[in-house]
């Protein structure tokens, strides 16, 4: 077991690395032809979002709702998703609602006061994956979180500085899942630390860990610190990167895992 979350956690690095990469390239690619074709692919996306929004609906169970369902590995396996983590962070590779919804069919669609909305997902392995998209970068995709059961508070409130990622795995069943499936979720990284995100009813855990290279095994790894948030809200005091900014996972009280 062990040998297998070392192998996922080592891939944590690559998949990243390659991840931005990829973005970097793209960027390249895309920014000596997009100043030419953004009005009209921007024309395109509003009205494709439109006819999204058009059916987004607050008051049905997501249950009902969802008629497909995707397995964790293809939902996470994919950069776009599973590996894409704020919009502002990227320059020319974006994923909008629309190439989500092209990917995987959004089938429950919720809005909240402030304008944002985010896409349910009912995958095979059970739980809930919630695709959130920010009205404050234009509906791009922004960040994700896969829940399986409800966590205890209690447990998360025992970590503590010098902690290991070990340990956090032991409390945190849905990542455990994940990386059962070979695939990586409920995480992101800023370059100087790699995070996960732990969501309850009313708070919101980020817990950063220590970049370690020469880690093998979840044991190796160790928490640098861990940061409570009200009202599902995390924020991340960078000044100086694109990724600063307010990151917000809070989803209606019957879309909760029970």
């Amino acid at each position: 077991m062990y040998l297998k979350y070392g192998c996922a956690v080592i891939l944590l690095t690559i998949f990243l690395t390659a991840c931005t990469n990829k973005h970097q390239l793209q960027s390249e690619i895309i920014s000596s032809n997009y100043s030419i074709t953004q009005e009209t692919t921007f024309s395109q996306e509003t009205m494709s979002q439109e006819g999204l929004f058009r059916l987004a609906d607050n008051s049905k169970d997501c249950t009902k709702m969802v008629q497909e369902s995707y397995s964790l590995k293809d939902i996470f396996q994919n950069s776009g998703i599973g590996l894409y983590f704020s919009a502002r962070a990227h320059s020319g590779y974006h994923e909008t609602i629309d190439s989500v919804n092209e990917k995987f069919k959004i089938e429950c669609l919720r809005y909240k006061d402030n304008g944002d909305y985010y896409a349910v997902y009912l995958p095979k392995e059970g739980g809930r994956v919630y695709t959130f998209f920010s009205k404050e970068d234009n509906y791009l995709l922004s960040h994700s979180l896969y829940q399986c059961e409800p966590l205890d508070m209690s447990a998360f409130q025992r970590l503590k500085k010098g902690d290991t990622f070990a340990d956090v795995l032991a409390v945190d069943p849905a990542i455990r899942k994940c990386l059962a499936q070979g695939v990586l979720c409920n995480l992101f990284s800023t370059g100087d630390y790699d995070y996960t995100v732990h969501l309850f009813y009313d708070k919101i855990l980020l817990i950063a860990y220590n970049r370690n290279p020469d880690a093998e095994i979840p044991s190796q790894i160790t928490i640098d610190r861990l940061q409570w948030f009200d009202n599902g809200q995390i924020n991340l005091d960078k000044p100086n990167s694109l990724i600063c900014g307010t990151y917000d996972y809070t989803i209606l009280p019957q879309d909760y895992i029970q």
